[in-house]
Parts: C-alpha cells; sequence; structure tokens
C-alpha cells in the first residue's frame, strides 16, 4: 500500500482539490475547521502566495508511511520537504497526517492535520 500512497501524494499538488472529500477536517495546531472542496479551492492562490513569499517553491513528498485501517479507509503519515528559492543550512520540513477515503478507484482526504502551523514552521517562529 506505501508505493500505492507514495505515487499518490507525488501527484498531489497536480491534482489540486480534487484530491479531498467534498467536506473535509483541517487542523493544525491552532484551528479546526470543516472546509468544502470549493472553499479550498478559493484558498490556494493565497497560500501558493504565501509560500511564494517565504521562498518556498515547491513542496516534495519525502515520506509516506500508511496504516490501513478497513478496506476504505487509510491513515497516511507524511513528511514533505520545502524546495527553496534562499539556500538554507538544514532543509525545510513540514509534517502531516491524512485520513483517506476510498472513492471509487483513488483516494479522497476526509482529514488533513498539518503537524505544524506552515507561516510559523516557514519563518521559524514556532512549531
Amino acid at each position: 500500500m506505501s508505493d500505492e500512497l507514495y505515487e499518490y501524494f507525488q501527484n498531489f499538488s497536480a491534482a489540486g482539490p480534487d484530491r479531498f472529500a467534498e467536506s473535509f477536517m483541517s487542523l493544525d495546531p491552532r484551528t479546526v475547521s470543516i472546509l468544502t472542496r470549493d472553499q479550498l479551492r478559493a484558498a490556494l492562490p493565497m497560500r501558493q502566495q504565501m509560500f511564494s513569499t517565504m521562498g518556498v517553491e515547491a513542496l516534495e513528498i519525502a515520506e509516506v508511511d500508511a496504516l490501513d485501517l478497513d478496506d476504505q479507509h487509510v491513515l497516511a503519515r507524511t513528511t514533505w520537504t520545502a524546495r527553496m528559492s534562499r539556500d538554507t543550512e538544514t532543509p525545510l520540513e513540514f509534517k502531516s497526517t491524512y485520513l483517506l477515503r476510498r472513492h471509487d478507484t483513488s483516494w479522497r482526504v476526509v482529514v488533513y492535520l498539518n503537524h505544524q502551523e506552515l507561516r510559523t514552521a516557514v519563518t521559524g517562529s514556532g512549531s
């Protein structure tokens, strides 16, 4: 399963909001929200601008650790590495956990947990 999910996450950004269920839960250390796919779609340009301003060119999947919960659900713990426009001594990593639900022949995100608040993780002012 891990190889299938690693490939799924390699293409995650290109697929955009279609990787998410129509409604899903989004969490980070500060917030909990129920979002729709359309709300996510509307927020993506602002997120891209935030990353661009902070020097993040792209996020690339580095690791996926999957746990099958049943025949429809998988818990996927991921590590993403940020490709930066400036040199950094230590590569910037983000950890996220996804609860995925089988939808036809693919997966949809039903819970998305960022383990760090993204802005403070990039600027180094928090965890």
